[in-house]
């Protein structure tokens, strides 16, 4: 057999399997377009997450006779911050910190007693909170 009569043979039987499977590799290629749709929407989803929800992160402690509230904002969207420290006993306000840092906010206050038992309670307003 000569080599065109063997080429014309493969394009036949080809032809033949590609009508007989038609809709078969159609739609394979259709899944593997939408995969790969799939897998970019995913990607722009989880940098949109990324971005668009880092919340902020405090933490408030009290060490060594010390009251330490530490506060960030990754996005600078903080529009402020108020903290207090009371006493427990008689609610008298011993301290009253004000912040409109945007990103990064620490408060430190020295307590009278450190044995003595206090209140702490903070307000941050913030756009997604």
């Amino acid at each position: 057999m000569n080599k065109l009569v063997l080429l014309i043979l493969v394009i036949f039987i080809l032809s033949i399997l590609f009508s007989l499977f038609r809709d078969e590799i159609e739609m394979y290629l259709f899944a593997k377009e939408i995969e790969g749709e799939m897998e970019a929407l995913e990607k722009t989803i989880d940098e949109l997450h990324e971005e668009t929800f880092k919340l902020p992160t405090w933490d408030e402690k009290i060490e060594e006779g010390m009251y330490n509230f530490s506060y960030y904002d990754p996005l600078d969207q903080t529009i402020k911050i108020e903290v207090f420290v009371k006493n427990y006993t008689t609610g008298e306000v011993l301290f009253h910190g004000i912040s409109t840092n945007k990103s990064k906010i620490n408060f430190l206050y020295k307590l009278p007693d450190p044995n003595a038992t206090y209140l702490t309670s903070y307000m941050i307003d913030h756009p997604q909170m």
